[in-house]
């Protein structure tokens, strides 16, 4: 009953749209190197990611967002170096959160949704080492 009534609620069904449709900055730390890309909501619990790192051409990242309860969910991401990494995360809002495997092999850290100079803080780095190289 209450999912009929979301669905029929015009309010609940443009924010699932929006959340359907969204792209959302991605930044990921594997092994201390820094990854940029998007996080594509295709619902509302779910996107695909797709990271590279910049500096190192050829290293990239994809994989899956989930939300798996109402404040949290996990991230599983395969790497073209051969490295899997995945982790759990805390949702900030709809369309942000971060989290963060430290303890694993890679270290693991990452944020969606977030604006460099807010994400640094969760990824545990220094905000200028968000700066992609060649952005002005």
């Amino acid at each position: 009953a209450l999912i009929d009534w979301a669905r029929q609620n015009p309010l609940v069904h443009k924010v699932e749209l929006l959340v359907r449709s969204s792209n959302t900055p991605a930044i990921a730390v594997v092994d201390g190197r820094v990854l940029w890309g998007v996080a594509n909501f295709t619902s509302a619990r779910e996107a695909t990611v797709q990271l590279q790192n910049v500096e190192t051409p050829g290293l990239a990242c994809s994989g899956t967002l989930r939300h798996t309860a109402s404040g949290s969910g996990s991230v599983s991401l395969a790497c073209t170096d051969g490295r899997s990494v995945t982790s759990t995360f805390h949702a900030l809002s709809a369309l942000s959160g971060s989290g963060s495997n430290l303890a694993a092999s890679p270290g693991f850290a990452f944020t969606y949704g977030l604006p460099p100079e807010r994400a640094a803080g969760y990824l545990r780095l220094p905000s200028e080492r968000l700066v992609r190289p060649g952005a002005d």
